[in-house]
């Protein structure tokens, strides 16, 4: 198991303690201006990170550090009528024995076949993971889970950490590590506060995900501040100063370090519809992502209705993204889709147009996202190119368990969906793509199914052809 001491989830809560970082970087105002931002050695001086930024972090520590102060300097009086070690300690077992243990096991194979490697890829990996949840004590309750990525067999796949370059890339690295480790405080209604390592998967994961897809998860150490005001309306925030990646901690690329800001306001307050406003403030340090440091700014818009026996849906978003802190070059890049749906007698029927805006040098890019559930299944878009992305797709997807198929099936879910790839910055096609899927419930607690893609280049990276099957079992 990993856990970094200089940075990760201790050394976040280190900063969050101690201020490790010397205040004098964080100095300046929230603004794009370069001109009052001098470039020195590469980096922009004492102003690269803006005022709020800086004061958003705290803000959400003091809000921790408050609900401490109330539970243990305010509630004592209260408690004292009936408080004793041994009250005290019946207390703490109750909480722990009232927590809930969780375990899961996913097997999956894969086959690759790609263009320019003499051997196709043969991964053939198990996720194993262990999780414990205490109940509550004063308001305060944490959450462990470690995570165990194994291959059985020899490894015929190049999972980016074992040197195997001779096959196609199938990016699930063997590691154990610490998939999660918080503390969570829920004392004040309707606010809840956590603090340490945690997997983040929010909306439609289009730009915050814990990765789910992938064998070794993302998560994020820092601090979570999660709110309710009234019926309808949810504000969330994030702050990391490490995101751990699937590639592991035994990767040179592994971990993002910097100043992460998230934050998420949803309304549901309209009958079949929610409007999600986002804004995601990323400064990255490290050398090989520097070109990732953006601001972005955006809003979803996602409604249902019923009509009969069918169901219309429509999905927009559109989001501004430019260049922030660490990033070398000036640029700005828009992201939009528009995906209609419909669904009758147990099929959904899909379409969309999703753009990612470049220049030929910078491009919008979504560094958090779960990356795998869009723009195809065979991962050729994982990055968006420097001319951008257009993807213009249609999906039909049938789930048995109505209007008389046999009770055998119930709860199976077919998908076929198609895309076509081009530049957005220039008239470029870059190729197609093929993609199925078979999803198997057995009961709650065990499921199967099978996933295939085929990417066909016009001229963009190569051919490349995925299949998988996966068996999970989750109690």
């Amino acid at each position: 198991m990993h856990l970094h001491s200089g940075s990760g989830v201790f050394g976040s809560i280190n900063y969050f303690l101690f201020s490790s970082r010397p205040i004098d970087q964080d100095q300046g105002t929230f603004s794009n201006n370069r001109e009052s931002a001098p470039i020195i050695n590469g980096s922009e001086g004492p102003y690269k990170r803006g005022a709020l930024m800086k004061f958003l972090p705290k803000l959400a520590l003091g809000l921790l550090a408050s609900s401490l102060a109330s539970s243990f300097l305010i509630v004592p009086p209260a408690l004292a009528d009936e408080s004793s070690s041994d009250n005290f300690l019946t207390r703490l077992e109750d909480a722990l024995t009232a927590g809930q243990v969780s375990a899961s096991l996913r097997y999956r194979y894969a086959n690759i076949e790609q263009a320019g490697f003499a051997q196709d890829a043969a991964a053939s990996t198990y996720q194993i993971m262990f999780g414990y949840e205490s109940g509550e004590l004063a308001g305060f309750s944490f959450m462990g889970q470690v995570r165990h990525v194994g291959a059985l067999s020899s490894e015929r796949y190049n999972s980016t950490t074992n040197g195997l370059v001779q096959y196609p890339v199938e990016a699930d690295p063997e590691a154990t590590e610490v998939d999660q480790l918080f503390l969570r405080y829920n004392g004040i209604p309707n606010l809840s506060v956590t603090l340490g390592r945690r997997k983040l998967s929010w909306g439609n994961q289009r730009f915050v995900s814990a990765l789910g897809w992938r064998q070794n998860n993302r998560s994020f150490d820092g601090i979570v501040v999660e709110s309710t005001p009234v019926n309808g309306l949810a504000f969330r925030y994030a702050y990391s100063q490490n995101v751990n990646r699937a590639f592991t901690d035994e990767s040179p690329v592994g971990n993002f370090d910097g100043d992460f800001h998230l934050f998420n306001g949803i309304y549901s307050g309209l009958e079949g519809s929610t409007l999600t406003g986002y804004a995601y403030v990323n400064d990255f340090d490290d050398a090989f992502a520097l070109g990732l440091s953006s601001q972005t700014f955006g809003a979803n818009f996602t409604t249902s209705h019923a009509f009969d026996n069918a169901t219309v849906g429509l999905t927009l978003e559109f989001a501004n993204q430019s260049d922030y802190g660490n990033h070398p070059s000036s640029y700005d890049a828009n992201y939009y889709r528009v995906e209609p749906s419909l669904s009758a007698y147990g099929f959904t029927v899909k379409a969309g147009y999703e753009v990612l805006e470049g220049d030929g040098s910078n491009s919008f890019k979504t560094p958090f996202a779960l990356l795998h559930a869009y723009n195809g299944w065979a991962d050729q878009f994982l990055a968006t190119p420097g001319q951008g992305l257009e993807d213009t797709y249609g999906s039909v997807s049938y789930r048995f368990g109505a209007h008389g198929t046999p009770e055998l099936f119930d709860g199976i879910t077919a998908t076929v969906a198609y895309h076509e790839f081009q530049a957005e910055n220039i008239s470029m096609d870059y190729g197609t793509e093929w993609d199925a899927s078979l999803i198997i419930p057995i009961n709650e607690h065990f499921s199967t199914g099978f996933k295939y893609a085929d990417y066909q280049s016009d001229g963009f990276k190569v051919d490349t052809t995925k299949a998988w099957w996966f068996v999970t079992i989750r109690y």
